[in-house]
């Protein structure tokens, strides 16, 4: 969980999908899914957790370490781990997600998990898009996105995705993460969104001076209204991003140093 009390999902929201970018924080990921499924699986709601061996491994350990039994919650299939590459290879063609072949493997598993929860709910986390755009296979992972998303429109679950994308890379695509994220309801803090925030505002301060006093109240204005479903941190960067192209090189270069060194 994000701090300790609060749930990562709305309990109000039938089909909430939620994503975190990761990088230099991959604990914060490890402790959030862990903390997502312990939640589920103590509500005795289904779980299935499509990711890569390594973070599988070390989501379950997280998962025993929170005390839920693990082993007997894999053996009576109330949790489902599958691999994130052999999933992705059953359903990939020429390197786009096929509709038919998505349905017949993901769509077949989270309909089985569903009918298995007997209506207590079902929570599902999956990595295949990471995976995807770590290859730069940026337009697949987001078709990938629009499948879970149509899936989502006749079976109940809650979807949480998460990317391997570093939020200060002065390359990034913001093109290609925009229409990413537009696929999704919520964004979760990649780290410490509240040292985040500070190592960016310390880097502004120090790169635009006193003008750094007149910007902050328009990000405040801008988050508030267009990215509410986006930590403060982060939609600060995307607004630096946004607006001031040919300073936020410099200032997310600092920031990251600044961010880094807290951890």
């Amino acid at each position: 969980m994000t701090d300790g009390s609060k749930p990562l999902i709305d309990q109000t929201r039938p089909n909430g999908h939620l994503v975190q970018l990761y990088e230099a924080d991959e604990s914060t990921l490890i402790d959030n899914v862990a903390g997502y499924f312990a939640e589920g699986i103590n509500r005795g709601q289904a779980a299935v957790i499509v990711a890569t061996p390594n973070h599988r491994e070390a989501f379950l350990d997280a998962l025993k370490r929170s005390g839920t039994d693990v082993e007997a919650a894999l053996a009576r299939k109330q949790l489902v781990a599958l691999d994130a590459h052999a999933l992705l290879a059953r359903f990939m063609i020429d390197g786009t997600p096929d509709a038919a072949r998505f349905d017949e493997s993901v769509g077949v598993t989270i309909r089985e998990a569903r009918a298995r929860a007997q209506g207590r709910g079902l929570r599902v986390y999956g990595e295949m898009v990471g995976e995807l755009w770590k290859s730069r296979q940026y337009q697949p992972a987001i078709l990938l996105e629009r499948l879970w998303n149509k899936l989502a429109e006749s079976v109940e679950f809650h979807l949480y995705c998460s990317y391997p994308i570093d939020l200060f890379d002065e390359h990034l695509d913001m093109g290609s993460l925009d229409e990413m994220l537009c696929a999704h309801s919520h964004m979760l803090p990649a780290g410490s969104d509240d040292r985040l925030e500070a190592a960016v505002a310390r880097a502004m301060s120090a790169v635009l001076g006193e003008e750094a006093k007149t910007i902050r109240p328009l990000i405040v204005d801008r988050h508030r209204h267009a990215w509410a479903a986006m930590p403060r941190g982060q939609a600060t960067i995307f607004w630096l991003r946004e607006n001031l192209p040919h300073k936020q090189a410099v200032i997310l270069s600092l920031a990251r140093h600044y961010y880094r060194s807290t951890l």
